[in-house]
């Protein structure tokens, strides 16, 4: 048995899933195997696989959910851009805002002088 599980753990490969889950069935069966025999305490192995099978897991995980170098310029870039769009914005707005202060401005001015 120990044979078969080294044999699987050296064609096991680390970007199949598959591979992966088929692995953890093999492994978890011949642990169950060994168990039933009942001629050695597999408990400190056992907890060595299932930390290795969490580790894994959370590895995955995480590398599902990284962003690559690429992606990450290109959404910091689109970032920079609706920014950009937002200040340009903000800045015709601002003129605009300007010239209606003026333009308000000059019809006080006129109202003040029609009403006196």
């Amino acid at each position: 048995m120990w044979g078969a599980l080294c044999e699987w753990l050296t064609q096991f490969s680390l970007g199949s899933l598959d591979i992966f889950e088929d692995l953890e069935s093999s492994i978890a069966s011949n642990l169950e195997e060994i168990r039933k025999m009942d001629i050695i305490d597999i408990s400190a192995f056992d907890d060595l696989v299932e930390d290795f099978f969490k580790s894994y897991t959370e590895y995955d995980a995480l590398r599902s959910s990284k962003m690559t170098k690429e992606s990450h310029e290109k959404s910091v870039s689109n970032a920079q851009q609706h920014l950009d769009s937002a200040k340009l914005e903000y800045e015709k707005l601002d003129g605009s805002m300007g010239k209606f202060q003026a333009t308000l401005a000059d019809v006080e001015k006129d109202l003040e002088v029609l009403t006196s």
